[in-house]
């Protein structure tokens, strides 16, 4: 093997294959050589064949194989030094792979308690560790807290395990979801009329949508979240649409890594919306709240193409709403609309479809 110096001062050793090279490897107090791999051309890492060096603490030889990874008949000689705790008599090793998760202890005896860190590096992202012995048998762990760092940014959570007869393995899984546990005023009833995402994303807005017709009763909703692993934050549920029968609440990002999805249903009176408005050519008018309204719901008129040509649209003409008795709002009783979704390139451009909200108060005859 010769030594040289390279361009950025560094030494630079080379040696062909076959060859026998001598090497040191220093472990920290406590720990000792476990085992050296090396790189081969199949990208693979084979245990290396080391001789320890008489007389020499901490330095082996090795030769460098032939399946060496390598540029042609140049390349970099690389191996992986494994170093393994030094265990007391009647101790287990505890081997850790996670890059963010650290352990309070390498070895331990059976029926001890072994501690678990896990720092992530972001808010919004946790890394959950996995225990498993040396025959893959998983091993339970016990959640003792979780911190959120904001400031930080960053989720600190210890678990902690009992340590079997058997060395373990811990390995560490990424997770970006937050744990949902919905709870109602009434769940055997009410349960079942509500629906979110089960892959909610700490880091977005999560959307609930609960059904406002059941059974034929008109319910409104009120919708809160409340974190339970990392902050005990109380968020609300913002009315965001009401269609069909069933109404969706978005609640504002961020979350902790579990939380408490609360919707209580409130039997409300409602009133029957009676859809009586002629269809025009190419296009169908409906109601897309349902049968059903609230005082103070907002309805939403739909107007949409049934044919591939479209319709014709002036753009102007607004739907009439009238009461039990006949009677159109009033100013006493006031309604707005609003035109969404339109694109016109003239007066009587053709439109695929667009939408009208109309704002009404319904109110006894």
């Amino acid at each position: 093997m010769t030594e040289s110096t390279g361009d950025d001062g560094e030494k630079v050793y080379t040696a062909e294959k076959d060859s026998t090279i001598t090497f040191e490897a220093v472990p920290e107090d406590g720990w000792a050589l476990d085992s050296v791999m090396y790189m081969s051309a199949s990208f693979t890492t084979p245990d290396l064949k080391i001789t320890k060096v008489d007389g020499k603490d901490n330095q082996y030889t090795c030769t460098i194989p032939d399946d060496a990874y390598a540029y042609g008949s140049v390349g970099t000689f690389m191996i992986y030094v494994q170093f393994a705790p030094v265990l007391e008599e009647g101790q287990y090793e505890i081997k850790s792979t996670g890059e963010y998760l650290s352990v309070d202890k390498y070895g331990a005896k059976p029926g001890e308690t072994v501690k678990i860190t896990s720092t992530s590096d972001s808010s919004t992202r946790n890394y959950v560790p996995t225990v498993a012995d040396e025959d893959g048998t998983g091993i339970d762990t016990t959640l003792e807290s979780t911190v959120i760092d904001e400031d930080e940014d960053k989720i600190v959570q210890v678990y902690t395990f009992v340590m079997p007869e058997k060395k373990v393995t811990i390995t560490e899984k990424s997770n970006r979801y937050c744990a949902i546990t919905l709870e109602t005023n009434d769940d055997s009833k009410f349960a079942s009329h509500v629906s979110y995402s089960s892959r909610q994303m700490m880091s977005g807005n999560m959307n609930v949508v609960a059904d406002s017709i059941i059974d034929g009763k008109y319910y409104k909703h009120t919708v809160t979240v409340t974190g339970t692993q990392g902050n005990t934050t109380v968020k609300p549920g913002e009315l965001s649409s009401l269609a069909s029968g069933k109404a969706t609440y978005t609640v504002a990002k961020k979350f902790p890594v579990a939380v408490t999805l609360r919707v209580d249903f409130v039997e409300t009176d409602a009133y029957n919306i009676t859809n009586q408005s002629a269809n025009i050519e190419g296009a169908d008018f409906t109601v897309s709240n349902g049968e059903l309204a609230a005082e103070g719901d907002t309805v939403t008129l739909l107007l949409s193409t049934n044919t591939a040509d479209g319709y014709y649209y002036d753009g102007t003409t607004l739907p009439k709403v009238t009461d039990a008795d006949g009677n159109e709002t009033s100013e006493e009783v006031p309604y707005e609309y609003y035109i969404l979704h339109v694109t016109l390139k003239n007066r009587n451009s053709r439109c695929r479809k667009h939408n009208i909200f109309c704002k009404i108060y319904i109110h006894n005859a």
